[in-house]
């Protein structure tokens, strides 16, 4: 008769590792937490292409796909902090930063720490229709309130459909008075201008800032 021989291992972590060990029972020493609150994720999709282009998750241990975003595991505070460093380079964001104990040596008082970054990117996605506060309107030299975003880099761009004039916004001052997103890349419809004609007959319209439009006779 024929048999079939079963070998069984037990995992045990090393006792390095199991100092490490937190209150979710993990060996990381640093998170980055990367979230951004939209319908869609176009923004987030572009920064993981970034973070791919300039080899940024080479030192992470462990990468993982949550809702709203990604969580980077990192084995030290340092390459944990480098991620944040690059994210605030290329894209508008802001984070915050936790900690928790996770040992301590009473002999030779020495504290054993886990760091938490979480990163907020701006709610603002490239194509989407946005209503400005009035004190941002009145930094971008009174632009319209309802306005454009044509490109999100490491600043917001924004365009005033009404007289094409372009402004920017870094992530401290849209934190600072923040708006949203009123009408989004999915709601929009594609159409083509077939034809421009002047009415010459019309009165003289103007903008809200007094700007002409067009001209009457």
């Amino acid at each position: 008769s024929s048999g079939i021989n079963a070998e069984y291992g037990h995992y045990q972590m090393c006792e390095v590792c199991c100092k490490q060990k937190g209150s979710d029972g993990e060996a990381w020493r640093a998170l980055v937490q990367i979230r951004q609150r939209t319908v869609h994720k176009k923004t987030m999709f572009y920064v993981e292409q970034l973070i791919l282009k300039h080899d940024m998750h080479r030192d992470a241990m462990t990468i993982r796909e949550m809702e709203g975003g990604i969580n980077f595991y990192y084995s030290a505070k340092n390459n944990a902090r480098k991620m944040v460093d690059f994210l605030l380079s290329v894209i508008p964001c802001q984070y915050k930063t936790s900690q928790e104990l996770v040992s301590h040596d009473i002999q030779s008082n020495v504290f054993n720490y886990k760091y938490t970054y979480f990163v907020e990117i701006t709610p603002i996605c490239k194509d989407e229709v946005v209503c400005l506060t009035v004190g941002t309107s009145r930094y971008l030299n009174h632009m319209s309130q309802i306005a454009i975003c044509t490109r999100i880099s490491d600043n917001i761009h924004l365009m005033d459909p009404c007289t094409l004039k372009i402004g920017q916004l870094n992530s401290q001052q849209f934190f600072k008075e923040p708006f949203s997103a009123i009408c989004h890349q999915r709601q929009l419809r594609e159409f083509m201008v077939m034809n421009v004609e002047v009415d010459l007959t019309a009165p003289a319209e103007t903008d809200t800032q007094g700007n002409m439009l067009t001209e009457g006779t």
